[in-house]
């Protein structure tokens, strides 16, 4: 009988007190990707592939959101589209998420349009998955990065 009581006991417990255990290690912060370079890989719907370095230059805080200046450097699969992308970003500590909204293109070679970015950063901040892309003039693709160095 005192086996049951202190198993029914035992299972109160953890009933009662294991979801505010979770719920606590859910709200714990993201890691803000790292200043420096990123590898990027993509894909847009017309089934071009992309690589890019992803260079965050410039970082700056405020409370649960962090403020990124930085740039691409593309290149198309094709070796026809080259160019700089310069944006501007913010990261939500607590969703882990990434917006980079491009606000000028120098183009070597092809034809670039500033588009705008959303990721999801890995909670240790050294990944961006689930990426996406789109804009005027933009043809929508997906993306992910993984960070590389400092610069």
């Amino acid at each position: 009988m005192k086996k049951l009581i202190f198993f029914l006991l035992t299972v109160v417990f953890f009933i009662g007190f294991a979801p505010h255990a979770t719920s606590a290690q859910n709200k714990s912060a993201w890691v803000s990707p790292k200043v420096g370079i990123w590898q990027l890989v993509g894909k847009d719907e017309e089934n071009t592939a992309w690589k890019a370095r992803l260079i965050f230059t410039k970082k700056t805080y405020s409370k649960s959101i962090v403020r990124y200046k930085g740039y691409f450097i593309w290149s198309s699969s094709t070796g026809k589209t080259i160019g700089r992308e310069y944006f501007n970003g913010s990261f939500d500590k607590r969703t882990g998420r990434l917006k980079l909204k491009s606000y000028s293109v120098k183009s070597v070679g092809g034809a670039l349009a500033v588009g705008d970015y959303v990721g999801f950063v890995s909670q240790k901040g050294q990944r961006i998955s689930r990426g996406s892309w789109d804009g005027n003039n933009v043809v929508k693709g997906n993306w992910s990065a993984k960070w590389l160095k400092f610069r």
